[in-house]
């Protein structure tokens, strides 16, 4: 249920997310939202924007400020698959059965 969420640009390196940030924007998915979906397609503007504005900076011949990662507060979340992980525990919270329902939602 945490709605803070980042887009991020890497330098690529060998695992997945791993690699010095080269720009960054840190954003709050609004309340409203409930299914992967509608995560998606509020995300999908900012991400049109955000590399937009990359792109342009490079067509300036902008520096970017590199950051290095603080793995100790980073994650990464692999995509989930119906058969291997859809499986409801029903000794969960009602609100903790919606929120796995949600997160097995289109797309």
């Amino acid at each position: 249920r945490d709605r803070s969420s980042s887009n991020l640009l890497h330098i690529v390196e060998d695992r997945i997310d791993t690699g010095p940030i080269v720009k960054r924007y840190d954003f709050h998915f609004p309340v409203e939202l409930s299914t992967s979906k509608e995560y998606l397609e509020y995300n999908h503007d900012l991400d049109v924007k955000f590399l937009k504005e990359f792109f342009d900076g490079l067509m300036a011949k902008k520096t970017f400020d590199i950051e290095i990662q603080d793995e100790s507060v980073s994650t990464y979340f692999p995509r989930l698959n119906t058969k291997k992980q859809g499986f409801i525990d029903w000794l969960w919270t009602r609100d903790d059965i919606v929120s796995f329902i949600n997160a097995f939602d289109d797309p």
